[in-house]
């Protein structure tokens, strides 16, 4: 993860098998459930969508992943209905709501059985879970192509039923004017709902690249038309799991001559000192420390922004240093050089207060100061010197009084404690619902 917290470093040291079984728990919600959303019964639509709370519950309580979360949770929101926010809701007794109770559970039944046989889950004697991954990668793909294939044609056919049944509920208005009002609505809506129902199809079919081909070519061409409007997306972040084998860090030092002293650039939420705390700093996103994770992955020369950062800092940029920890800021630098580090986490016996423990792995680039080669090559590729820029806009009243007030606030160093706040208000608020009204 890019910015891990305390609770990750918990979390790393829990037994394999633990390990094993959330894997594995996690690629069922991921992959089968997400099946269920298209089930038009209650209870289905509600295990759907508190699995995936869950799951990104979980996420959150164990790293920082700013905002990424809580927007796959709103997009949860969209399984529910109205009458599922009723608190008062009355409990239907009939016989048809017991049909639909027990085939709702038969379908989670179904799943979850057939996820654990996926996954080989057995108990042991001594009350843990064993989980190993029981098919091919073939098999997985040929279930993929079939998923994708049978997913879009579910989703058509329930669309369509929802439209025929909300032409059904129009046309049983009784007043002319507003039978033709409530049709004029389903007919829009209708029109806007499959525009956007088609543009995602392309995107969703991305995930077996043989589908995206089977797609007609109207529904392709509606994608293209509507892409520039960002309405449809593919959620993909971190769809290839790396640090194995340790997390690679760039650590950044400045001198006032090649020979020395170096001294690090600490930042904020990163990891570089070993004897930090990680931070808890959701749902904040600090984007270098962010995109410093994604660059210790490959060379410097695939980020054109890494130049640009070393020669702010060789030009002790204000806004620049504020991203950083400006206690430990190397004075008057003249050469910046970047280290590239293998971290670890301490094993719980180690007993020196220490979170990590690191390895020097290579140099990930070489003393430059502001008239080095290498660094004025870079930054003319970029456009950032030798080359007209445009001027930039005049500031307004509205963003300075947001840079001052930014100057004032600065950036979070840890957002623990209003986060258990938060938490202890909703707490509450479920615990004691009714307080207000039985008050008054």
């Amino acid at each position: 993860m890019c910015i891990p917290n305390p609770v990750a470093w918990h979390a790393h040291h829990l037994p394999g098998w633990m390990h094993n079984f959330s894997v594995a728990s996690t690629l069922i919600i991921e992959i089968l459930l997400p099946l269920l959303f298209f089930v038009p019964l209650r209870l289905v639509r509600l295990f759907s969508f508190y699995s995936q709370l869950l799951l990104q519950g979980l996420i959150i309580l164990t790293g920082n992943f700013n905002f990424f979360n809580l927007l796959t949770m709103a997009l949860c929101y969209s399984l529910l209905k109205d009458e599922d926010f009723n608190t008062r809701r009355r409990k239907t007794t009939g016989i048809s709501s017991r049909l639909s109770n027990l085939l709702s559970l038969i379908i989670i039944g179904v799943v979850l059985v057939f996820g654990g046989y996926l996954f080989n889950f057995r108990v042991t004697p001594e009350y843990t879970i064993t989980s190993s991954v029981g098919f091919t990668k073939a098999q997985f793909n040929q279930f993929l192509t079939h998923a994708v294939s049978y997913s879009i044609c579910a989703a058509v056919a329930l669309f369509a039923i929802q439209v025929y049944c909300s032409l059904v509920c129009a046309l049983k208005t009784q007043k002319l004017w507003r039978k033709c009002a409530e049709l004029a609505g389903v007919v829009a809506v209708g029109i806007i709902g499959l525009a956007l129902l088609f543009s995602s199809f392309v995107p969703f079919a991305n995930l077996d690249g043989q589908s995206v081909e089977k797609l007609p070519v109207s529904v392709r061409q509606i994608h293209s038309q509507l892409r520039p409007y960002h309405l449809t997306n593919a959620y993909g972040l971190f769809r290839r799991m790396t640090g194995f084998g340790g997390r690679p860090e760039v650590i950044l030092e400045g001198a006032p001559s090649v020979e020395g002293p170096w001294t690090e650039y600490h930042f904020r939420f990163k990891p570089g000192r070993v004897n930090r705390t990680p931070p808890v700093v959701i749902p904040h996103q600090p984007r270098v420390d962010w995109q410093l994770w994604f660059a210790a992955l490959s060379q410097p020369n695939d980020h054109p922004w890494f130049y640009n950062l070393v020669y702010r800092l060789l030009q002790q940029e204000p806004d620049v240093l504020q991203l950083m920890d400006t206690s430990t800021i190397p004075t008057n630098p003249k050469f910046v050089r970047a280290h590239l580090y293998t971290y670890h986490y301490t094993q719980p016996t180690d007993r020196s207060g220490n979170w990590w423990h690191r390895v020097r792995k290579s140099d990930y680039l070489p003393p430059v100061s502001l008239s080095s080669p290498i660094l004025r090559a870079k930054l003319e590729e970029s456009g950032l010197i030798g080359r007209r820029r445009s001027k930039p806009i005049d500031p307004t009243p509205l963003s300075q009084g947001l840079a001052r007030v930014r100057s004032y606030i600065g950036q979070p160093a840890d957002l623990t404690a209003l986060l258990l706040v938060c938490l202890m208000l909703g707490i509450t608020k479920c615990a004691f619902p009714n307080a207000v009204e039985r008050r008054s």
